[in-house]
């Protein structure tokens, strides 16, 4: 894993062109950046989209705004093909687990993740906007681990870009690490629909005082706090989205030339 990845590096580079037509396509919109600092370590917790399409909006616009790599934990069954897995490294993305965690942002970088995984991704219509979270709480562990509070980003738009035909499982989805989840039939035509993404004030971390010292696991007798401050998370995320969902209630669009 690369400690630090530059905003200059010719993948980076390279990704950025070839997503920056998304930040047009979709409206991009960022709220609530005076709660992201622009340096040292941050940790953003989200709400994930069908296909992760949240995620190629998203990580554009950070690099975009912030100038620096966005280091997304990911799903390792992602990295399982070889090519694959060297282009996530490339531009920052790594094997989603608590120790990689904990290390970038003990390193000073911006580490986004998404707790409900493909739980959260591949959910139908009926389930748009609602976490699927399944009481994980590896999140917190890094952050109580790390010493670094949760930022929660709720994303609004991406769960509405791809047209749902029905909410039953029917397609498999088992390259993604999970033989039985099939996700929901959908038309792979990405729609005009704005996303806005609304930055939350940081989830403060319970005072644990010197339970945890620096380089040391989080004790079983601290997990409680973990579970407890994952549910803290998961609410502040769940208020944030309904939020933003009502002050945006209008976000798919006509595109210019069409009536």
């Amino acid at each position: 894993m690369k400690p630090s990845i530059s905003i200059d590096s010719w993948s980076v580079k390279a990704v950025r062109r070839a997503l920056s037509p998304l930040h047009r396509y979709f409206d991009v919109q960022l709220e609530g950046l005076e709660h992201v600092p622009a340096q040292g370590p941050v940790f953003l917790v989200g709400n994930h989209a069908l296909l992760g399409i949240d995620s190629f909006v998203l990580f554009p616009a950070l690099m975009r705004q912030f100038e620096r790599v966005p280091r997304g934990l990911a799903l390792r069954t992602l990295f399982d093909n070889p090519v694959m897995g060297r282009l996530l490294h490339e531009v920052g993305i790594v094997p989603g687990s608590r120790s990689s965690g904990v290390a970038l942002l003990r390193n000073g970088q911006m580490v986004v993740t998404y707790p409900g995984g493909m739980s959260d991704s591949v959910k139908g219509r009926n389930k748009r906007y609602t976490l699927q979270w399944q009481e994980r709480c590896g999140f917190a562990h890094v952050a109580l681990r790390a010493g670094v509070p949760v930022t929660p980003v709720a994303a609004v738009g991406p769960d509405e870009i791809f047209p749902i035909l029905s909410d039953r499982g029917l397609l498999p989805v088992s390259f993604l690490g999970d033989r039985k989840a099939r996700a929901p039939a959908f038309l792979p035509v990405a729609r005009p629909v704005r996303c806005v993404f609304r930055f939350g004030k940081p989830v403060q971390l319970p005072d644990l005082g010197r339970a945890l010292d620096a380089g040391q696991d989080v004790p079983e007798a601290m997990m409680p706090h973990c579970a407890s401050y994952a549910r803290e998370v998961e609410a502040a995320l769940d208020r944030l989205i309904q939020e933003t969902l009502q002050d945006h209630p209008k976000r798919v669009r006509l595109l210019p030339g069409r009536r």
